[in-house]
């Protein structure tokens, strides 16, 4: 069965992916120990992906077993906490590795602490010693928003365009898609392209 993106998944009420599963994790938290059986009951995802997701997190220090209570012979139920906080997602390979943010969750955070900035000053503001963000990188993803209209041109400063960011619609960054139009998850919308002027 073909994966849908992520805004056919917010049509058909099926909440999924890892933003989504980490939410569900520091929302139970919140009230003490939970379960993989809790987090499942909150999202609409398979067993098997959900759990493998949990067993990364363990592996990488995110998540701690707490206890373990025997329920049919040989099998337990593991009980956990959050060990390490994270304002975003774990991004986690299978041994356990954690990678960087992607660069679009760097440029959107430049985007929201500096208010306006042109492409170069936005690749300069994103980039860290983990995450170099290209000129292109920057471009593409100013001319992504642009059209969706989070952004406003302003001006121009020695030949290069300068943006305002205007639609500020929380802390995780707008997703272009594969067909090149603009995933809002904040919204949990698609964010429709403004109309051009003729």
């Amino acid at each position: 069965m073909p994966r849908l993106s992520a805004d056919k998944q917010a049509e058909s009420t099926a909440p999924r992916g890892q933003e989504h599963y980490w939410a569900v994790m520091v929302g139970l938290d919140r009230s003490g120990e939970f379960t993989g059986r809790m987090v499942l009951g909150k999202t609409n995802t398979t067993k098997t992906t959900l759990y493998e997701y949990m067993r990364r997190l363990v592996k990488a220090g995110f998540l701690k077993v707490t206890r373990e209570e025997k329920i049919n012979g040989p099998i337990a139920r593991k009980y956990y906490r959050i060990a390490k906080r994270s304002r975003f997602a774990p991004r986690i390979a299978k041994d356990g590795k954690v990678f960087p943010p992607p660069k679009r969750d760097h440029m959107w955070r430049a985007m929201r602490m500096n208010g306006e900035f042109t492409a170069a000053t936005l690749m300069v503001w994103a980039s860290t010693d983990e995450v170099d963000i290209k000129l292109d990188d920057s471009k593409d993803y100013i001319k992504h928003l642009y059209k969706a209209g989070y952004l406003k041109l302003i001006g121009k400063v020695h030949n290069t365009y300068k943006y305002r960011l205007i639609k500020n619609t929380g802390p995780l960054p707008p997703q272009v898609q594969k067909i090149k139009q603009v995933w809002d998850p904040n919204e949990k919308k698609v964010m429709k392209p403004k109309e051009e002027k003729s």
